[in-house]
């Protein structure tokens, strides 16, 4: 077998850290008969950079034999991430070269640390511009409430994209201007799926709940974003019912699965229910089903007691029950105290049908074929 070139090598390494496993990548980059050059150095630092691991970044850099101008983007925007602007403003203005990428890196990292004014100064200074960098001053301007600058600056863009058309949808919505921000929708000339979601959740998060679901009703294809957000709206809303109704007409859907966060909006809905056997038991349903996490019912119950059986059967999926489990203590508890209840006897029929109907429809899926 030949021996392994500087390609196979970074490869390798890239791999690893596309995996999540930094330190493993690390040890690889760290052997003696590893073949490194710029790029494998490169990949090592940014994957530092990026998971926030700016002190052993630093040292790389540091150590680098050779740098490039990417090199010295990822300690920009790895300082942004950390907090310390000032510290890539000054590797900034130490790089011999820069590119359209460091100047939009150092603009998202003074926005990232609410500096909008010297982004806004940063950004007319640059000697070339394309969509990102018009785009991250779109949503950054968007998100300290100058909406109307941001939309000036919309309208300049050479070459908008998706992307560009999505932030200034947001931009409105999140400033409260839900008919501008459906105007503009209505006039792009490429809608994705990703721009009805974008709308769908303003609406929702502005309280236009009813807004929100005309639209999903007219989308001709849905993700699971889609679906998620609009159970999760009515979870908001506590109208528990239609959520878990909501849920059972995503389990109709072929071409989308429900993800961990979908999980977390659903139990939200079944965690609203007062009488606790009907709540217990649909939970232990969904973990018989999906492999989720019951903890829900027994943190709002104060009930240490209820269902070990639940949790030793969540210890089946250690990944996705501890995700969804800590998603649901983040809701349960920041429901505590608000006082809000529901009616036992007409909350807990009336989602327990809905629970038997959205069962019956899954077994209906996954039945064999004959």
């Amino acid at each position: 077998m030949p021996e392994p070139d500087v390609v196979s090598w970074t490869s390798m390494i890239s791999g690893y850290i596309r995996c999540g496993k930094i330190d493993k990548a690390r040890e690889l980059f760290n052997r003696n008969d590893a073949k490194r050059d710029v790029v494998t150095w490169t990949a090592m630092l940014a994957a530092y950079a990026r998971t926030n691991r700016i002190l052993e970044a630093e040292m790389l850099f540091n150590e680098m034999p050779e740098k490039n101008i990417v090199s010295w983007n990822s300690m920009i925007d790895g300082y942004a991430r950390n907090g310390r602007i000032n510290k890539g403003l000054e590797m900034f203005w130490k790089m011999k070269e820069r590119n359209v990428v460091s100047w939009n890196m150092v603009i998202a990292g003074l926005i990232r640390n609410g500096r909008i004014n010297e982004a806004r100064e940063f950004f007319y200074q640059m000697p070339e511009k394309n969509v990102v960098s018009f785009t991250t001053m779109i949503a950054g301007l968007s998100r300290n409430g100058k909406v109307d600058e941001a939309r000036v600056l919309f309208d300049r863009i050479p070459d908008r994209n998706v992307v560009s058309w999505n932030a200034m949808i947001t931009g409105y919505t999140q400033n409260s201007r839900l008919d501008e921000a459906f105007e503009l929708f209505e006039v792009m000339t490429e809608k994705t799926v990703a721009s009805w979601n974008t709308l769908i959740m303003g609406f929702i998060q502005n309280g236009e709940l009813s807004r929100g679901r005309i639209l999903f009703d007219k989308m001709r294809q849905r993700d699971v974003v889609s679906w998620t957000t609009m159970i999760n709206g009515y979870v908001l809303e506590g109208k528990s019912e239609e959520a878990l109704r909501t849920f059972c007409d995503m389990q109709m859907d072929d071409w989308v699965k429900p993800n961990e966060g979908t999980f977390v909006s659903v139990l939200g809905a079944c965690s609203d229910l007062a009488g606790l056997s009907e709540g217990m038991q649909i939970h232990q349903d969904f973990i018989i089903l999906f492999g989720a996490s019951a903890i829900a019912l027994k943190e709002k119950t104060s009930v240490s007691t209820i269902a070990p059986e639940v949790s030793h059967r969540a210890e089946g999926r250690p990944g996705q029950a501890s995700a969804i489990a800590h998603g649901q203590r983040i809701r349960t508890q920041g429901r505590t105290g608000t006082g809000r209840s529901c009616s036992t006897t007409v909350l807990t029929h009336t989602v327990g049908t809905i629970a038997l109907g959205c069962y019956s429809k899954i077994w209906f899926l996954q039945r064999p074929q004959e």
